[in-house]
């Protein structure tokens, strides 16, 4: 309690709206998780904060339009492989999230199809293998990073879509579940 005491009015604001995300080890869900952010495709990884105490690693990963962003949370922390930055293409083309065969879960930084082994003996690749996945929302207002729940548009998005055979655009209404902490 004394902690909350000591806070200023607008520290409390932003605890009490940060919310959190976990991500379940189902392989559909896996697939379809990134989605909400569009496969990470067009973010940068701004920056990685490995804990070694608390065996986490979180990564931040700010949108194009330098306005919005992801916190990815590892907890639990198997393995990982990170690579420098290519400062001639530092934006992802897009990532992924496997389940291994022990229910953990491997995320990297590509948008292809790949096997736990193939990530692995990729050196281009920035991959982490974890027990569990907690993900955030980050609002970006005048260069603060404010953690936001998932508004119900986030989560129930209507895609505007280019439809290739017809070459007609079509709204498309989607749903993601997500599973708070």
């Amino acid at each position: 309690m004394h902690f909350w005491h000591n806070l200023k009015a607008e520290e409390k604001a932003v605890i009490i709206m940060e919310k959190w995300y976990k991500i379940i080890p189902d392989v559909k869900y896996c697939s379809e998780i990134l989605e909400l952010f569009c496969d990470l495709h067009d973010y940068i990884i701004e920056n990685i904060k490995y804990d070694y105490n608390a065996n986490t690693i979180e990564v931040f990963f700010e949108y194009d339009t330098h306005r919005e962003g992801v916190i990815l949370r590892f907890k639990g922390i198997d393995e990982f492989h990170i690579i420098a930055p290519d400062r001639d293409a530092p934006y992802l083309s897009g990532a992924k999230i496997i389940v291994t065969t022990d229910n953990h879960f491997l995320w990297y930084n590509d948008d292809s199809e790949l096997s736990k082994d193939e990530i692995k003996k990729t050196q281009w690749l920035t991959w982490i293998q974890a027990i569990d996945i907690h993900f955030a929302f980050v609002n970006i207002i005048n260069g603060e990073k404010i953690i936001e729940a998932l508004s119900e548009e986030q989560i129930n998005p209507i895609w505007h879509v280019l439809n290739y055979d017809t070459m007609q655009y079509q709204d498309i209404q989607k749903h993601f579940t997500v599973y708070e902490i």
